[in-house]
């Protein structure tokens, strides 16, 4: 890649300036072929994730999430904030999730277990 020397007004070739651009599109592309869609959730998990999220006691409670974000599966494990079952949300760690991306969600502990 060639980049101009400001000093000399001469235009310098710089080798290792040429690879950022192919490997940051490479990982772009790597990241757009991986993409999945969000997993249809049959009645009963839509129920256990339902009883799980009753159980929860905000502040005590450790969970371990696996939710759906921008085409990808994350999961989590974290001490609940709070639980709103009104709006459908919970938060972890001042992070806000929506129940609608849960995929599956489980009792991690209580009380530093």
């Amino acid at each position: 890649m060639l980049k101009p020397d400001k000093v000399r007004k001469i235009e310098k070739w710089y080798p290792f300036a040429a690879l950022s651009d192919p490997i940051a599109g490479q990982y772009h592309l790597d990241r757009i072929n991986n993409l999945k869609t969000q997993p249809e959730l049959s009645e009963e998990q839509i129920e256990e994730i339902n009883q799980v999220m009753l159980d929860i006691r905000p502040k005590e409670t450790k969970i371990a999430l696996k939710y759906f974000n921008s085409g990808q599966i994350v999961a989590i494990t974290g001490r609940v904030d709070k639980v709103d079952m009104i709006d459908r949300f919970i938060i972890i760690q001042d992070t806000k999730y929506e129940f609608t991306a849960f995929i599956s969600i489980e009792l991690a502990g209580e009380n530093g277990e």
